[in-house]
């Protein structure tokens, strides 16, 4: 409901969400209503000193803002903004300059503000045009006002330092959107160069993760006790639930935040290939930083490779992981087995496998681990999804 408000306020909604085009747009749409409140407000000053040409004439743009938004809601862009926003202040301005029953004061705050409005709605390369035309219409003002072609309101003198005026003010916003546009460019270059430089960087950690975890295979054929094997063996699933993070991370768009949804169910994928038991998942859409990820397919690994060796479960058994949205960005996973369980909770806690999980529970925002047995055993985490 927030997110449509917002739609329908600020005409964002056919813009990437992250992206500079939407900052801008958002920007824009704030600048339109702002400008739609003070002619409302000029709108009441013209009809309580009886300037009704002025008074009308605001109605028209006004009415314009509002009915062209209604009708662009569906294609709204940032350009549909500008032009609706410029093209009804340059209206305005040129109207006041030679229409008499209007504040000058008014008519010259508007004709200043516009180099502001051009070239920030527009940029550099097309304000540059807009700002010629409103040159051409001032001017025409000028020219009219000399040769008295419709009682002037303004001298010629006054109208040709406007245009000079006009001019200055182009130039010196023009210079300094310039810059500006210049510096945003640069910035969004360096970016994209920083997101290749990052997806290569954890290509190369998969890589290098997955040749780790080809030595410990060869060392694993070596090895006789199959007490140590299991050991290796362990360690190289939780090397390849790392890995998957840095596989998921230089797949996606955003570097910084992973989709567990997506990593969980690739590793639980690998997980049902080698276990001899049943692994069914129920996962809700979540995003987590990558230390967060990291931890939370640590986490399960570990306890889907302790319920394979420890739970007693016959050939039907069934492992089930669930990760659930909770109240408050709370978040819940429980990992659970239908295994007969044989040890009291006291000497599970006490294991080797259960301290590692708790080790990485605490790790998490506000991480907390509690235990169940009934038949089966259930393991339970809460933590908060930390708000970025």
């Amino acid at each position: 409901m927030k997110y449509k408000i917002k739609e329908m306020l600020l005409g964002i909604d056919k813009v990437q969400e992250t992206s500079m085009e939407q900052v801008r747009t958002v920007f824009v749409n704030i600048l339109l209503l702002l400008a739609t409140l003070v002619l409302l407000f000029d709108l009441y000053n013209s009809i309580a000193n009886g300037y009704w040409a002025m008074a009308y004439t605001e109605i028209i743009v006004i009415t314009a803002f509002v009915l062209a938004y209604w009708l662009f809601k569906n294609g709204w862009s940032l350009y549909h903004t500008s032009v609706i926003t410029v093209g009804g202040i340059a209206f305005l301005s040129l109207f006041a300059l030679n229409v008499e029953g209007y504040g000058k004061e008014s008519a010259l705050f508007w004709t200043a503000s516009l180099p502001i409005f051009v070239f920030f709605l527009f940029g550099t390369r097309e304000g540059v045009r807009w700002t010629v035309a409103i040159t051409l219409g001032i001017a025409m003002s000028a020219v009219n006002a000399y040769y008295e072609w419709i009682p002037p309101i303004f001298s010629f003198d006054l109208l040709i330092q406007m245009v000079v005026g006009f001019l200055a003010i182009s130039v010196t916003v023009y210079y300094f959107e310039k810059i500006r546009s210049s510096y945003e460019k640069k910035l969004d270059h360096l970016v994209k160069e920083r997101e290749v430089l990052l997806k290569e960087l954890h290509h190369r950690v998969k890589n290098n993760m997955q040749v780790i975890m080809s030595m410990l295979w060869l060392q694993v054929d070596k090895i006789e006790d199959p007490k140590y094997a299991q050991m290796f063996l362990e360690n190289i699933d939780r090397l390849s639930a790392m890995a998957q993070v840095h596989a998921n991370l230089y797949k996606a768009d955003n570097l910084e935040m992973i989709e567990i949804k997506a990593y969980l169910r690739d590793l639980l994928e690998g997980l049902k290939k080698v276990s001899p038991y049943a692994i069914e998942y129920d996962l809700d859409s979540v995003s987590l930083d990558m230390k967060s990820a990291v931890n939370i397919g640590l986490i399960v690994n570990e306890a889907i490779t302790n319920a394979i060796q420890h739970a007693n479960m016959t050939g039907d058994g069934m492992i089930s992981v669930a990760l659930k949205k909770q109240k408050n960005d709370w978040l819940q996973i429980i990992i659970a087995d239908t295994g007969v369980n044989t040890q009291a909770i006291e000497e599970i806690e006490d294991s080797m496998g259960l301290a590692l999980i708790k080790d990485m529970v605490q790790s998490l925002y506000e991480g907390k681990l509690r235990l169940e047995s009934n038949g089966g055993f259930s393991l339970i985490i809460d933590f908060r999804q930390e708000v970025r």
